[in-house]
């Protein structure tokens, strides 16, 4: 099964890869460039009975000082995509998008160009959202329902702008 982690640059995409398959296999990186400079696959198996990979992607919006130009990136996105739904198919493509305060334009943007990219290669492709960096918020002792408070918040302003989703986590990918 693949699994596609797409997002801006710098918003955790690989900090959730790494939280997911329990180890510090994808490179991650506390500037403002991003680190995956090219797609990147990673094996995850649960019980030695399912195997995912997990694909992590170049950040897209990173600018033209950054790393991977935007072109590039959403060019390495739909190529991936078009590439695995000529074989086994894409089972599920996340949007890790940074919890910031409220929903804004550039969340926007980046939801509309991979939703783009999406629907040229195969509209039927799951999408859901990942929302991270929720510790900065948090001022409850109870973290993870203060970091699901976050989407209650903000599920308004997603729905102002049209983004839907099949299902969301809010979380922190900073290890104990």
């Amino acid at each position: 099964r693949n699994i596609v982690v797409a997002g801006e640059c710098g918003v955790g995409k690989s900090s959730l890869i790494n939280l997911v398959i329990g180890s510090d296999s994808a490179t991650t990186a506390n500037n403002v460039c991003g680190v995956t400079i090219e797609t990147t696959c990673y094996d995850w198996e649960i019980n030695h009975a399912q195997t995912f990979r997990l694909w992590d992607t170049p950040g897209l919006a990173e600018g033209s000082s950054g790393s991977v130009s935007p072109k590039r990136a959403q060019d390495a996105l739909r190529s991936l995509l078009m590439e695995l739904n000529k074989g086994n198919g894409v089972h599920l493509l996340i949007i890790c998008m940074r919890g910031t305060p409220r929903v804004i334009k550039g969340m926007k943007q980046t939801y509309d160009t991979i939703l783009s990219i999406r629907d040229k290669v195969s509209p039927e492709i799951r999408v859901v959202a990942v929302v991270t960096e929720l510790e900065r918020y948090s001022t409850d002792t109870d973290t993870v329902a203060s970091m699901e408070e976050w989407w209650k918040r903000n599920s308004e302003g997603l729905s102002q702008y049209n983004m839907t989703f099949s299902g969301h986590a809010c979380i922190t990918t900073l290890s104990d």
